[in-house]
């Protein structure tokens, strides 16, 4: 958390990790283990996984005769043969390549209750931009939870972005192609569950889309100022600031049977 307040492209992952489970789950919890649960349970929406595939982060798998293999978040959790019994394999150590100084991200965690609960839908946009202070993408990485049974990485989004502006015209033409994406993507849980545990799929699909409009236009935001937005996009791109709840009583007293 010290770290991220001198380098500013982390602050959304020490907010999003605050948002995982609750802190006796974080303080006895590790990370290898929230991947190792997404690794054995598909349906597992894990934050975890979102951020370190959001990041294009490296594990680093070791045997019992200490050869490592490296791997990727989505491999390792797609390939059902990692890690390899067979040779004893753990999850040694993970590699978070650090983002450039021209890169802007953030993450989203849409849930039911402030804390302690799995994401309806999580998603983490990680923008690089060409110049310091302008808003042309070089590069992107678009990656939504609770769309397959492993963070989805809207690769052909992604393409679309590079060498365009971000600007009003280009958000909309992304999230177009993102919508079509994630429809042709979209998975069923691979266990049968209740209506009321399964998020609406429809409402997932709304909301992904949603989520990328918000984040590109904080990316614009922050580069740009103010000026840059229109008043409907500054209010799009404001973060609710949810206060402690509170509340208060009074009681007057009957004079007439005091």
């Amino acid at each position: 958390e010290a770290f991220a307040k001198e380098h500013g492209q982390l602050t959304a992952v020490v907010k999003h990790l605050k948002l995982v489970a609750h802190p006796q789950v974080r303080d006895v919890g590790s990370w290898a283990g929230n991947v190792m649960i997404a690794k054995t349970h598909p349906d597992f929406p894990s934050d975890i996984c979102l951020l370190l595939s959001t990041l294009n982060a490296k594990l680093t798998l070791m045997n019992a005769k200490r050869k490592t293999e490296v791997v990727d978040i989505i491999s390792f959790l797609s390939d059902a043969k990692l890690p390899r019994n067979d040779e004893a394999q753990i999850i040694h150590s993970v590699t978070i390549p650090f983002p450039s100084p021209n890169s802007f991200l953030d993450t989203f965690k849409v849930m039911r209750r402030h804390m302690n609960t799995h994401a309806e839908v999580n998603a983490g946009f990680l923008f690089d931009f060409k110049d310091k202070d302008g808003v042309e993408i070089t590069s992107a990485r678009l990656v939504v939870g609770n769309i397959e049974r492993k963070p989805f990485v809207a690769a052909d989004t992604c393409k679309a972005l590079i060498g365009k502006s971000l600007d009003s015209t280009s958000i909309s033409a992304a999230m177009k192609t993102l919508a079509i994406e994630l429809k042709a993507h979209l998975q069923e849980p691979s266990v049968p569950e209740l209506p009321f545990v399964v998020v609406d799929p429809q409402y997932r699909l709304n909301l992904a889309p949603q989520l990328f409009a918000k984040a590109a236009l904080r990316a614009r935001l922050a580069r740009l100022g103010p000026s840059a937005l229109s008043p409907a996009e500054l209010s799009a791109a404001e973060e609710t600031q949810r206060p402690a709840s509170g509340g208060a009583q009074h009681f007057t007293v009957d004079q007439s049977t005091a």
